[in-house]
């Protein structure tokens, strides 16, 4: 069983995420913010963060990088889940380490 952090400052969406997750035997945690997402990852490691970019404190760019901060040496994939459809800030995602893109249906 993994343990999956969702990061979305969008309710309802993170809320739809925990649903199509929620059978499938894995721990969920969800955070609103950056900040939030730090303070779960402190706490307890993770196996998969889901990650939103646009979240009402840090950016999501911001959050992804204090995440592998505080998980030091112990890698686990970051993955973008986002409404931002702009190749730059796909691009921008690969520089920065995160592990893939995903689009959230329009």
């Amino acid at each position: 069983m993994a343990r999956i952090l969702i990061v979305d400052g969008d309710q309802r969406a993170g809320e739809l995420l925990c649903e199509q997750l929620g059978g499938s035997g894995h721990e969920l945690a969800v955070a609103r913010s950056g900040e939030q997402a730090i303070e779960h990852a402190a706490a307890a490691p993770f196996d998969l963060a889901l990650l939103e970019l646009l979240l009402p404190d840090l950016h999501g760019f911001q959050t992804a990088l204090r995440l592998r901060e505080v998980a030091g040496a112990r890698w686990f994939p970051i993955i973008v889940v986002t409404a931002l459809r702009d190749p730059s800030s796909r691009t921008l995602a690969f520089r920065t380490g995160l592990d893939d893109y995903l689009t959230k249906p329009t």
